[in-house]
């Protein structure tokens, strides 16, 4: 399994999230993420209108 960089744009302020993820790939959807994006500098709950998924 390869590792991919998931970039994530919040749908409240466009702010863009990158996180690694151990997925092959990744497709368009929307997704809801959990308060563990504190990791990533926010401690709320967003969803995230749209994501896409670059393979390294």
């Amino acid at each position: 399994m390869g590792s991919s960089l998931l970039f994530i744009f919040d749908g409240i302020t466009g702010h863009p999230w990158a996180m690694q993820v151990l997925e092959p790939s990744c497709s368009s959807r929307t997704h809801n993420y959990p308060t563990s994006l504190e990791l990533y500098g926010t401690a709320q709950d967003y969803t995230y209108n749209h994501w896409v998924c670059s393979l390294l």
